[in-house]
C-alpha cells in the first residue's frame, strides 16, 4: 500500500524541509496544502507548489482543501502545476463541489490522477488509475498498476 504524508506549513521552507523528512522517511507520494492561514495570489501559490516538487524526487499531490488551508486553488491553477511542474502528478480536490471534480477531470484531460473524498461516486464510475478519478482515499498502487502515478503521464 502506497504511504502518502501530508505536508502543511506556514513557510514554504519549512515545508520543503518536511516534504525531503517524509520521502527520506519512505513515503511514496507526499500530499502538499499551500501555505495556511496566509492570502496568497497565484504567483506565490505556484512558487510554494513548485519549490516542494523540486525539493523530492517522489510524486507529489495537490491538496486543496479551502476550509483549512484559507485558499481555493482553481482548478486552471491545479491543471497548470500538474502540465508544468514534472513530479505533480496528482490532486486531491476537497472543496464538496462535485462538478468541480469532474471540470478538473476533463480539464487536464487524464493526466493525472484526481482524489476526491466528500461526495459519491458520479455517473460513469471512478476508478484508480493514473488518469481515471479516485474515491474515498484509494490511491494507485504503482507497485500493482503499471498506469497508476507516480510515473509521470505523457503529455
Amino acid at each position: 500500500m502506497p504511504t502518502v504524508v501530508g505536508i502543511a506549513d506556514l513557510t514554504t521552507r519549512s515545508a520543503v524541509e518536511r516534504a525531503r523528512f517524509a520521502e527520506r522517511a519512505g513515503a511514496d507520494v507526499v500530499m502538499v496544502l499551500p501555505l495556511s492561514y496566509w492570502r496568497l495570489d497565484e504567483r506565490e501559490v505556484v512558487r510554494h507548489f513548485t519549490a516542494v516538487a523540486d525539493a523530492v524526487s517522489v510524486p507529489v499531490m495537490i491538496y486543496n482543501n479551502p476550509a483549512t488551508a484559507g485558499v481555493d486553488l482553481s482548478p486552471e491553477l491545479m491543471v497548470r502545476l500538474v502540465r508544468t511542474v514534472e513530479n505533480i502528478t496528482m490532486v486531491k480536490e476537497s472543496s464538496g463541489d462535485i462538478q468541480r471534480l469532474h471540470r478538473l477531470h476533463r480539464a487536464h484531460r487524464r493526466r493525472a490522477a484526481v482524489l476526491q473524498r466528500e461526495q459519491p461516486a458520479g455517473p460513469g464510475g471512478l476508478r484508480g488509475r493514473r488518469g481515471g478519478l479516485v474515491h474515498r482515499g484509494r490511491l494507485p498502487d504503482p507497485r500493482t498498476d503499471p498506469g497508476a502515478a507516480p510515473g509521470r503521464p505523457d503529455r
